[in-house]
């Protein structure tokens, strides 16, 4: 009779074995995260997601417009992650940058949700007055929040390892378009929601002063691929990946 006891099936849900108990916990997790998870890699988006339009609209790929300088001679969308839609925009200087009409015309046509300016080396190379530079930036960033509706990010300049003055000069005009951003923020809570900056201090070591410019070390070419997309995630608010040193999760807050 014990015999016959054990290999009858268990359907009282008091008598649920451990197994039985595992697998309906794990339904609930997998239920929580259907409707919770949200993925880097959207690739596959669509294998977890659940079919609605919320879900829909929280997988949709971000449409960002980065515009650089000389900095990257080599711009790879294919270096961020599919998760956001990448157009690159190349000009040589913030004064440049004010008079383009092809710049103001692709923001009309791509509607981006965050633009990312990196732009300003040529400025200080040419030993441009800091506040004619703070002007431009000033120009840029109220027509962005006058004629868009995207998130702005201002990317600093990168000092250089090999040019003492460079250096210097980067850091004063750093600090001051820090306090312009901080400035036009406070202005508004909609300003303090759109407007970030985002400092490159650290890239010191892997960037150097040539005659045709400057030139990001191997290494420091893929640091800074990391450092853009960790600008375009704090920008746009989404999670962000480890990036310190120390190896910390970094969180999406006005840092």
């Amino acid at each position: 009779e014990a015999q016959n006891e054990l290999q009858q099936p268990v359907t009282d849900e008091s008598k649920q074995t451990p197994e039985n108990e595992w697998v309906t916990v794990t339904q609930a997790r997998r239920r929580h995260r259907d409707t919770h998870f949200i993925p880097f890699n959207t690739n596959n988006a669509n294998d977890d997601a659940p079919d609605d339009s919320t879900a829909r609209s929280t997988y949709r790929r971000k449409k960002c417009l980065v515009v650089h300088d000389g900095t990257f001679k080599n711009f790879r969308q294919d270096r961020f992650t599919s998760q956001l839609e990448i157009t690159e925009h190349h000009t040589t200087s913030l004064i440049m940058l004010c008079k383009d009409k092809r710049y103001k015309e692709l923001l009309q046509k791509l509607k981006p949700e965050c633009v990312l300016i990196h732009v300003g080396a040529k400025d200080i190379q040419i030993n441009r007055q800091p506040g004619n530079i703070i002007r431009d930036c000033k120009s840029l960033i109220d027509h962005l929040l006058d004629q868009t509706n995207a998130s702005i990010c201002l990317s600093f300049a990168i000092p250089t390892v090999n040019n003492n003055s460079f250096a210097d000069r980067a850091s004063q005009i750093n600090k001051e378009i820090e306090k312009l951003t901080t400035s036009v923020r406070a202005e508004s809570s909609e300003n303090r929601g759109r407007l970030f900056s985002y400092d490159n201090s650290s890239m010191k070591d892997h960037c150097r002063s040539t005659q045709d410019g400057f030139q990001l070390s191997e290494a420091g070419t893929m640091f800074m691929w990391t450092r853009l997309e960790d600008a375009l995630r704090k920008t746009l608010r989404l999670k962000r990946r480890q990036f310190s040193k120390q190896g910390n999760q970094r969180s999406s807050v006005d840092e």
